[in-house]
């Protein structure tokens, strides 16, 4: 196994292998379904509290993202960088909203947490 390539990187690569002798998808929409089978055995495996199945179902799943991915012609590693950057931009600007209300951070519930991420969204997408 190597370890010199990003999992994305060598998932994309053994992906294309196999779909060269047709073990594939014929469009990216047909790879949904596969991420919602996968998203139901992630839940199962939480419910059985089977860590070591929920390890390889998350890893299925990881893997059947970089398959739509390469099939819908997205980076996967790019996709990741962006999604990260998209959370971590959000989070700042989540954390400004707390600290302009003049409230302990530990005084916001779980509630207020999700309205004012809500808010952040709103905001960012009004600014483009």
């Amino acid at each position: 196994m190597t370890r010199d390539i990003s999992p994305a990187q060598r998932g994309y690569r053994i992906s294309a292998d196999a779909a060269k002798i047709g073990f594939d998808w014929n469009d990216p929409i047909d790879v949904i379904p596969k991420l919602r089978e996968e998203i139901d055995e992630i839940e199962i495996a939480l419910k059985n509290q089977d860590r070591l199945n929920l390890i390889e179902e998350v890893g299925d799943l990881f893997f059947a993202i970089v398959n739509f991915n390469r099939k819908a012609h997205i980076d996967s590693d790019d996709a990741f960088h962006r999604g990260v950057d998209k959370f971590e931009r959000r989070y700042k600007r989540l954390l400004q909203f707390i600290d302009d209300s003049g409230r302990d951070i530990h005084s916001f519930s779980q509630e207020e947490l999700e309205s004012l991420w809500h808010d952040v969204k709103k905001e960012e997408k009004n600014a483009r």
